[in-house]
């Protein structure tokens, strides 16, 4: 588990989104930025009130506020930077002995750190920086005295604070700086504390900036020396009294500057307060107050130096002071004072604060890489390990492995048997799931030669069914599922052993009209006992609903269909394309006006209703049919299968072997392949070359005229066989 923490935080260090938090008793401010590379992109800055009546110093009722704020903002989930006020922290300067090895730094530290702090190094936490050129040392890491360290300690209650802080506002603490340090990065992003600051007639190298962050609970006062922390101290606003209505300013007693360790203008930081929370709301400091503070304290700062001069103080905050405490020290020190500007570190059209120094700062540093202070993950001595010990231990694992190598190839010797059975074993059970696969396959197979001699063509029936359906905009079909012939299906429905094939499929349709004429075409054609018609949700607009359940027989010349007059809607047109624009958007969805039917190239345009329908036993001889065409040919519209005929014995007027192809339309009362093939009875169809008659026949093969339905202009032939004494020169192929 620790390895997953250890693993999430190092993924939460590499995000690319974070927040900077900084807060005190009245006010929490937050930075939202983006690293973008090597430079933080700050996003957003805002600021949220604390209510009077919560505690900060609590983190079992601030952490909800804190998650709550975070949440309102858009910004839960995202690792959070956080700093740590100058009060809570004890500061110390070290100097290291001359050409001390940046490895060992940390190792000295905690061993000389031990003997400042007012309590046991073991109950802190300690982090240092190299440099910072404190108190007239080098401006880098190392001088002829020695090594500059500055060393930050924060108790270990302190730390925890923010640790239960992060566990009841759900949120991954990142890193915990200190608020002086980040305030010192934001100047210098600003550049407010770069080389410039130093060009005064004194020399850069001695000029430095003070920073003044004026909060609700403290003063923080920090000098930065050639851009780096060289002093920081703060006054506590809860406890100093107003040094105007108290006591002159000369007769108050010496401000302690030994070092940076001084957290108020009464009490040091080995103070029992440098380690407990947050503090409280306070009522706010004054102008009164402070402004004698940090001139007395810059002034110290200046006078323990000895050399050197600070040339700009800049103040930050939104206590609401700010301004008048730029004029109490621009008069007291007769030096540059004014506010810090923060407009050039956010985006164009975000008003610059300058209370947002310190979250800008650890945004800023943790971007950069720049990050100074770390107590959640602080700098530690190097362990140094035994060259002895480790070629020992090294030994050592290689003994165990030896034996343990010798012991597995005795296991693997032994268990050589064990394993060419279990190698049997395993292939006499992928024998038997090999023979359990071929059952399968023989029963698919089975089953499908079940089906073949079911003899059903349902693709003529489904042809059927589109002669007697409307288009696509009046009706569509939905779940549509046959079920093969069975002998049990026959006993079933009463039909002894003869075979039994269903077709089942739920028909929607615009009008209740519509589900009735079908309703009764299916029940003349196939025997279909009707259902109920029910209304039904559909998206586009087909509002009624039923269920058909087909007997579907073997033999295709049981289904009588109906005559083209009883057909109460209009016919689909051969070329129909309704389907391929059902459910388009913007496509028409009405029911179109009977269109004529597109002529061939043979006989002259007709509508599908000037064909008169009639069967076989319609043209026989001694009808009345046949001696009406006798007198005057009529259009008929005759079904069956087209067979190809090479020498017809008769031929109609205006057809000729030459011109014409002739077929024979036969009344085709049993399947493809079957016996019987028909009754015997036929007329002759003839067919213009090159006609879209003759092209429909080509592309539909031999298997598509099975069953069709020629319409065209019938003729009484000058030599009619008993078999055929009617020839029909055929318009249009369905």
């Amino acid at each position: 588990m620790a390895r997953f923490a250890q693993f999430g935080e190092r993924w939460a260090r590499r995000s690319r989104r974070f927040v900077a938090v900084d807060f005190d008793s009245r006010r929490v401010r937050v930075v939202s930025a983006r690293r973008a590379g090597t430079r933080a992109d700050i996003l957003k800055c805002h600021s949220v009130e604390v209510p009077a009546d919560l505690s900060v110093s609590d983190p079992a009722v601030f952490g909800p506020f804190l998650h709550k704020a975070l949440k309102k903002l858009h910004l839960a989930g995202r690792p959070v930077l956080m700093s740590v006020p100058r009060s809570q922290a004890v500061i110390k300067p070290l100097s290291l002995p001359a050409g001390t090895p940046e490895a060992e730094v940390a190792a000295m530290v905690h061993f000389q750190v031990d003997k400042e702090l007012p309590f046991r190094v073991e109950d802190a936490v300690v982090d240092h920086i190299l440099g910072g050129g404190h108190y007239g040392g080098a401006d880098g890491h190392a001088s002829a005295d020695g090594v500059n360290v500055l060393v930050a300690a924060v108790r270990l209650p302190t730390v925890d604070y923010y640790r239960r802080l992060t566990e009841s506002g759900q949120f991954r603490l990142l890193r915990l700086g200190l608020r002086p340090s980040a305030a010192a990065c934001c100047v210098r992003a600003c550049n407010e504390a770069g080389p410039g600051a130093g060009d005064t007639n004194d020399g850069e190298h001695n000029a430095s900036v003070a920073v003044v962050h004026v909060g609700f609970d403290e003063i923080e006062i920090s000098v930065l020396q050639g851009g780096s922390l060289s002093f920081t101290r703060s006054v506590n606003v809860k406890s100093t009294p107003p040094l105007a209505s108290s006591r002159p300013a000369d007769t108050l007693p010496p401000i302690p500057l030994v070092g940076a360790n001084v957290t108020s203008a009464t009490a040091a930081s080995a103070s029992p307060e440098a380690s407990s929370p947050p503090p409280a709301v306070s009522p706010g400091p004054s102008v009164v107050m402070a402004a004698p503070e940090i001139a007395r304290t810059l002034q110290s700062f200046q006078a323990l130096q000895r050399h050197g001069q600070i040339v700009t103080v800049l103040v930050a905050g939104e206590t609401g002071i700010e301004d008048e405490l730029v004029d109490a020290l621009t008069a007291r020190l007769k030096t540059t004072c004014r506010r810090l500007s923060t407009g050039a570190l956010v985006r164009k059209g975000t008003p610059p604060d300058d209370a947002m120094a310190a979250a800008l700062g650890l945004a800023l540093g943790h971007a950069s890489g720049e990050f100074e202070f770390d107590f959640l993950d602080p700098r530690r001595p190097v362990v140094v390990r035994d060259a002895k010990q480790t070629k020992l231990a090294v030994g050592v694992a290689a003994g165990f492995l030896l034996v343990a190598g010798l012991l597995a190839a005795n296991y693997m010797f032994l268990e050589g048997k064990d394993d060419q059975l279990r190698a049997a074993s395993e292939s006499v059970l992928k024998l038997k799931k090999q023979d359990e696969e071929l059952k399968k396959i023989a029963a698919q197979a089975t089953a499908v030669e079940n089906w073949a001699r079911g003899r059903q063509d349902w693709l003529a029936h489904w042809a059927f069914l589109s002669d007697l359906l409307p288009d696509a905009k009046s009706v569509y079909l939905q779940n549509l599922s046959v079920t093969p012939a069975s002998n049990v299906q026959a006993k079933l429905k009463g039909t002894k052993d003869e075979p039994v094939a269903t077709l089942s499929f739920t028909l929607r349709a615009r009008d209740r009209e519509i589900i009735t004429d079908i309703t009764s075409l299916m029940q003349d054609a196939y025997g279909h006992t009707p259902s109920g018609i029910d209304p039904c949700d559909d998206q586009f607009g087909y509002m009624h609903q039923t269920r058909f359940s087909l007997t579907v027989p073997q033999d295709m010349i049981r289904l009588v269909p109906p005559p083209m007059s009883e057909i109460p809607y209009t016919y689909r047109p051969e070329d129909d394309g309704s389907a391929e624009t059902f459910g388009r958007k913007g496509a028409s969805m009405r029911n179109p006006a009977p269109a004529a039917v597109n002529p061939n190239a043979s006989a002259p345009a007709a509508a599908p209703s000037s064909f008169r329908e009639v069967r076989f036993d319609d043209v026989r001889r001694d009808t009345e049919l046949l001696k009406q065409l006798s007198a005057e040919p009529a259009p008929l519209a005759l079904m069956g299968r087209l067979v190809a005929e090479a020498n017809p014995k008769a031929f109609v007027p205006s057809a000729s072997s030459a011109t014409h192809l002739t077929f024979r339309l036969e009344e085709n009362r049993g399947q493809r392949g079957g016996r019987g093939g028909g009754s015997g009875r036929f007329v002759y169809v003839y067919v213009l070359k090159d006609s879209a008659a003759a092209k429909e026949i080509q592309r539909r093969g031999e298997y598509g005229v099975q069953r069709v339905r020629v319409e065209g202009v019938a003729y009484v032939t000058g030599e009619h066989p008993e078999a055929c004494p009617v020839g029909l020169l055929a318009e249009r192929i369905r």
